[in-house]
């Protein structure tokens, strides 16, 4: 008896301006690498993804001087088939967006994948991604309305640093948990910076919601989980990269 052919392996990449994920897809759960965007950069990528078993490869990227390295160090590897996914060009998920379409890739798939999510409902999605910015898209019976682009954390931080002549801090410094007042200027910073991220979001959330409107709230991106915590949210993580995958399987 011949066995069922098996599922094409691809390799679906996320190039983000911090780091670059890597996913390996044969059908099943994502097998999930990263890297420093930097390394990447210089045409490097890691061990894991040199078996050669993957012959295609599916790119997000808002990155664009990656792009060139990555493409050539993949070639290295065996990979013939490269489709870097452009919302310019290739449809990602219906969307009420004014041309030409801007958006990045990273967005609409991740949209993508927050509809697959909540697969058949009416009810609206905001989907809630903290990364190098803050970003808060909604949609409605899975079509893309648009959102708002706002400072990450280590923007927070660094614009003040440039411009107030502050202490240079970083995000991996906030602590969440914190209340009242900042007892010394790191302190105040700190606490000041997760105060605005918060406030951001929460309004964020009421300017993209309509009156009566309880919609799913899906937050991702490196530092969701931890805001996702605020507001009882649900942490999704690597929405690019699953909206990478269903966005390939509809394809091949």
């Amino acid at each position: 008896m011949d066995s069922p052919p098996r599922a094409p392996i691809r390799l679906l990449i996320d190039a983000g301006n911090s780091r670059v994920k890597f996913a390996l897809s044969g059908g099943g759960e994502l097998t999930i690498t990263a890297c420093p965007t930097a390394g990447v950069g210089a045409g490097e990528l890691p061990d894991a993804l040199k078996s050669g078993l993957a012959k295609s490869a599916f790119i997000s990227s808002v990155v664009p001087r990656v792009n060139a390295p990555l493409r050539e160090a993949l070639i290295r590897i065996g990979v013939g088939e490269i489709t870097f996914v452009n919302p310019a060009t290739h449809a990602i998920i219906p969307h009420n967006l004014l041309p030409p379409i801007t958006a990045g890739s990273d967005r609409l798939l991740a949209a993508l994948a927050a509809s697959r999510i909540d697969a058949g409902s009416s009810r609206e999605i905001i989907v809630i991604h903290l990364g190098s910015a803050l970003v808060i898209d909604w949609l409605v019976a899975g079509v893309f309305q648009g959102g708002l682009i706002m400072p990450g954390a280590q923007m927070l931080l660094d614009a003040l640093a440039a411009a107030a002549q502050l202490p240079r801090l970083t995000a991996t410094d906030l602590d969440w948990s914190a209340v009242g007042a900042g007892r010394d200027t790191p302190d105040a910073i700190l606490t000041g910076a997760v105060a605005t991220l918060v406030g951001q979001t929460r309004e964020g959330i009421r300017r993209v919601t309509p009156p009566a409107a309880t919609p799913r709230l899906i937050f991702t991106g490196g530092g969701g989980e931890i805001l996702a915590a605020q507001f009882a949210g649900e942490y999704a993580p690597d929405l690019v990269l699953r909206g990478l995958n269903y966005w390939a399987a509809e394809k091949e």
